[in-house]
């Protein structure tokens, strides 16, 4: 099992419309860095975010959907909690009535089970 992690971003406080610009280049910045698809996962630390809306939603997923095409990994930390799980509750992203919902539940709570 590869626990080798290749970068850590941290992203903390509000992450909205207003801030996105400069989050979008923060995760830009870390899947550019990464090394080859050998090396570890890229992990997210959204342990300090304050407030989220749907541009960091969908922000994070599109660098989900980037690093997958690059050959690598790009997982949370730790499960979403505080705001960015109330978001993801309300907004009704953690339906895993599909194979898709049931990824990105997965995605959001960390779960990496086989």
């Amino acid at each position: 099992m590869n626990t080798r992690i290749d970068s850590v971003t941290s992203l903390r406080g509000e992450q909205t419309v207003r801030t996105i610009a400069a989050t979008a280049e923060t995760l830009r910045t870390a899947l550019d860095k990464v090394g080859p698809p050998a090396a570890g996962p890229i992990v997210l630390d959204c342990s300090g975010v304050s407030e989220v809306d749907i541009s960091f939603i969908q922000l994070v997923l599109a660098a989900r959907t980037t690093a997958r095409a690059r050959g690598r990994e790009l997982r949370l930390g730790a499960p979403a909690k505080g705001a960015l799980l109330a978001y993801l509750t309300k907004g009704g992203f953690l339906a895993s009535d599909t194979s898709i919902g049931r990824d990105r539940r997965d995605f959001w709570m960390n779960d990496r089970t086989p």
